[in-house]
């Protein structure tokens, strides 16, 4: 994700260098510049990093559900239960699903930017699964968030902008290029 961040503000800064056939002043590079970046670090960057927290904690979470699916098997989604919650995670609340359910492949936590609902482990003793048919509808989410890529390990879904604007041999490049060696 960082190193196809990277290239779309490097692509973005390249394009600000000139007007038509000539290089622009510092100045005028220097003002058009930080008023985007002030959008791609300020404005993106906390929802990017909150967005980048909470599913790398997902993530963590997964683990641990897989390595305890024989003595708990059951994952209910679980909101905030506060005022603020959306319209997209308000009717996942209390669903409970199996942990290696079809469901989950589609509506794990995160469900859109600025969520902060979570997945709740439980073993089957005090869980009754949620009939398939009371399902919330998936159309509900936004579409890149449609997916299970909190499970897969990944901190942003794989249809999210900035990798789809990005040929992936231009990100590996990058990254070659840019990125510490291990």
């Amino acid at each position: 994700f960082s190193a196809a961040k990277s290239y779309q503000v490097n692509q973005l800064l390249t394009e600000l260098l000139a007007e038509g056939d000539h290089t622009v002043s510092f100045g005028n590079f220097q003002k058009a510049a930080l008023g985007k970046l002030d959008t791609y670090i300020g404005q993106y960057g906390k929802i990017e990093y909150n967005a980048a927290v909470a599913a790398s904690q997902m993530s963590a979470k997964w683990g641990r559900f897989e390595a305890d699916a024989d003595i708990m098997p059951n994952l209910q989604f679980k909101t905030s239960k506060s005022d603020s919650v959306c319209a997209i995670c308000s009717p996942y609340d209390d669903m409970i699903a199996r942990y290696d359910a079809e469901v989950w492949n589609y509506a794990s936590p995160l469900l859109h930017f600025g969520c902060y609902c979570t997945l709740q482990q439980l073993p089957d003793s005090v869980a009754t699964p949620t009939p398939k048919e009371d399902y919330p509808d998936p159309e509900m989410i936004p579409a890149i968030f449609r997916t299970d890529y909190t499970r897969k390990m990944q901190a942003f879904p794989p249809d999210h902008p900035y990798y789809k604007e990005t040929p992936k041999r231009s990100i590996n490049a990058w990254a070659k290029e840019n990125l510490p060696k291990k």
